[in-house]
């Protein structure tokens, strides 16, 4: 099922102070946000599903995992911080690409359900 990747999408989507709303403040609030996306569109993209998207969407989709991913380098670690997921022009490119996305495949827009996943703090 796309859902997860489209709750994935919409935390994207979604203005910072939303999503540092979705995870515990414990956790690494942006990388979670980056995960979780791409466990989200590496399962989709195996599912037949997949295919039946919309052309301009799934590279919208595709796009949000390469912006992404050019940002996983050590001199970027900043965008991965709670100061850069506010301000970062990164993090902006990402949420207007999100909300294309949201649109091109009529995903519902605003917030995801929270995240049903266990978060552990260290201690």
């Amino acid at each position: 099922m796309l859902q997860r990747l489209q709750h994935a999408t919409q935390a994207l989507a979604a203005p910072a102070e939303v999503q540092l709303q979705l995870y515990p403040e414990f956790a690494a609030q942006p990388d979670e946000l980056g995960l979780d996306y791409g466990e989200a569109l590496a399962q989709a993209m195996e599912l037949p599903e997949w295919g039946k998207l919309r052309g301009s969407g799934r590279e919208l989709l595709l796009k949000l995992e390469d912006y992404l991913n050019q940002m996983s380098v050590p001199s970027r670690r900043h965008v991965w911080t709670e100061p850069g997921l506010r301000s970062a022009p990164e993090w902006a490119a990402i949420r207007t690409t999100a909300a294309a996305a949201l649109l091109m495949l009529h995903w519902p827009e605003g917030p995801p359900p929270r995240s049903p996943d266990t978060f552990v703090a260290a201690v």
